[in-house]
């Protein structure tokens, strides 16, 4: 998977105001997975994972491929 996208979701929780920790409870996903992706330590999240952030960050899916 793209940095980019990453890159992306990072971005969009920065420009909303999101902590990490925020995001974790918001998407269902641990605050560790969270930080692991944003230091660029996991690169292969699922659509399902990403599905959920986006959810949670009230973004389509789509912003992440469209702008990569």
């Amino acid at each position: 998977m793209s940095n980019k996208i990453l890159e992306q979701i990072k971005y969009c929780r920065e420009e909303k105001n999101i902590s990490l920790s925020e995001l974790s409870s918001k998407s269902g996903i641990s605050y560790s997975y969270l930080l692991q992706l944003e230091a660029g330590k996991k690169f292969n999240p699922s659509l399902d994972t990403l599905d959920k952030i986006c959810d949670a960050l009230d973004i389509d899916i789509t912003f992440l491929f469209i702008n990569n």
